[in-house]
């Protein structure tokens, strides 16, 4: 039976880091694993015809999360699937932009639920210090927007079964956490 785990959080709390210590943990302990990571095909392929047609923010929701079900649908036979971000990730910075999410997106959240999701906890003055670190910083990744999508996660923490993490602690620290929790459920 295959395990599905997500890691959430605005950007820069460590979700890419610590996915990738994860992965790396369960291949040494014998397990397949597959790293889902978000990518944008079906978002890009319709923005590339924006400036063509009328493209509604909820058309935008829905190919990111096409985007995610494609990754999904990538991993077949494994142990794990890692996801880097989950459709939380989706719903979470949507709302902060003030786009309403359909029931049918809460549905589908419910069809693919993993079996432990992580929010990495991070204080937004930090995510942002890692995020200038990084390279140059995206147009959303500003503290006034980190922010509404902060609310926006702590709102979906309480409403799903989310293991809520502190993203300041070392990531091998955490990644052991997760790796010692789901071994004892196996």
């Amino acid at each position: 039976m295959t395990t599905k785990i997500a890691i959430i959080g605005i950007d820069g709390s460590g979700k890419t880091t610590l996915i990738n210590k994860l992965e790396k943990r369960l291949i040494l302990n014998g397990y397949a694993v597959k790293k889902c990571s978000y990518k944008q095909h079906n978002y890009t392929i319709l923005e590339e015809y924006s400036s063509k047609f009328f493209i509604t923010q909820e058309m935008r929701m829905y190919a990111s999360f096409f985007d995610f079900l494609s990754t999904f649908s990538e991993a077949k036979d494994v142990d794990f699937i890692l996801w880097d971000r989950f459709i939380f990730c989706i719903l979470a910075y949507y709302r902060a932009l003030k786009i309403s999410s359909s029931e049918t997106l809460s549905h589908l959240i419910q069809n693919f639920m993993p079996d432990y999701i992580y929010y990495l906890d991070i204080p937004v003055n930090s995510a942002i210090k890692r995020l200038k670190n990084r390279g140059p910083v995206k147009p959303l990744e500003n503290a006034e927007f980190l922010s509404k999508v902060q609310k926006e996660y702590k709102k979906i923490c309480k409403k799903y079964p989310i293991y809520i993490l502190d993203a300041l602690q070392d990531p091998q620290y955490l990644t052991d956490a997760i790796f010692s929790q789901i071994k004892r459920s196996r």
